[in-house]
């Protein structure tokens, strides 16, 4: 299994989110066990194939092409948030935040989308928000 870090931390912990996947014959395996996340539930989660091209389809058939992760009311952001289109285009996964984190992070890890920091045109931007450690 490849091991990597989710796009932001746990908001519980403030803690890195990192978790474990790999293809199988049968789709996409999530493991949260190594990390932060390990009494999430269910623990190993398995996205098919048939539902991994559902999210792949979603997102390339978007009206946007810039997206936030996560729904957002501000008026200088992308309409577009991650989490619903994911969610939407793979309605039989039993979702949670942990788990649509852990989708976003594989896409943007095997290229499906990239951090994106620039303009949006019209004088919009999306933001990227840094912390620094206490």
């Amino acid at each position: 299994m490849k091991v990597i870090e989710t796009l932001g931390r746990h908001q519980a912990t403030q803690q890195k989110g990192i978790f474990q996947y790999r293809r199988t014959i049968n789709g996409i395996e999530i493991d949260p066990s190594v990390g932060q996340a390990s009494s999430l539930q269910p623990g190993l989660v398995t996205i098919s194939h048939q539902e991994w091209t559902g999210i792949l389809m979603a997102i390339s058939n978007a009206s946007n092409n810039t997206f936030r992760i996560q729904a957002s009311t501000t008026s200088n952001a992308p309409q577009q948030d991650l989490d619903s289109l994911i969610q939407g285009a793979a309605p039989t996964v039993q979702w949670n935040t942990s788990l649509t984190s852990y989708v976003v992070a594989i896409l943007e890890h095997e290229g499906t989308i990239e951090l994106y920091g620039g303009p949006l045109g019209s004088g919009v931007g999306a933001p990227i928000v840094l912390r620094r450690d206490p």
